[in-house]
């Protein structure tokens, strides 16, 4: 959902994707990273760590904010803008290292399956309707409902 929604607030973006379709792994990451679904990562500091002018002593839970790290000016070229062909792209949506998401795989499968799918069946997809984001949840970014308009037509 809400990659479908980037997508249609960036037309260029979702045409080019359209009449180009190798660029959709590219752009299932410039989704991920753009606006991801989750809010944070959490982990326990297994020894002192220096973050910056900050300590996270041992034993300490740390917070990364996930949509924070995706729109960092260090990382990325115009972190602000939505690229479905960024390269390099090192977006950290599923964690890294020990600890990284075991899902990450399939949600990349999924969405390739999903976007492919609604490319091929409908020449028009456009939104019905405000999206409704979930409210109730703090550890996930996510929409109650995408309402969408689906045609054959141009």
């Amino acid at each position: 959902g809400n990659g479908m929604l980037t997508l249609l607030r960036h037309p260029a973006q979702f045409e080019k994707l359209r009449s180009n379709r190798s660029l959709l792994r590219p752009a299932i990451e410039e989704m991920l990273r753009f606006e991801p679904g989750g809010s944070f990562i959490i982990r326990v500091a297994i020894r002192d760590f220096q973050c910056g002018d900050t300590l996270i002593p041992a034993g300490s839970l740390a917070v990364g904010l996930v949509a924070a790290t995706s729109r960092d000016p260090e990382c990325y070229a115009d972190p602000d803008v939505f690229d479905i062909a960024r390269q390099p792209n090192p977006h950290m949506v599923f964690g890294v290292g020990p600890h990284i998401c075991i899902g990450k795989a399939l949600v990349r499968m999924t969405a390739s399956a999903a976007f492919t799918a609604l490319m091929d069946r409908f020449g028009r997809i456009e939104l019905a309707g405000e999206p409704v984001w979930w409210t109730h949840r703090s550890d996930q970014h996510g929409l109650h409902s995408l309402p969408l308009r689906l045609g054959n037509g141009t």
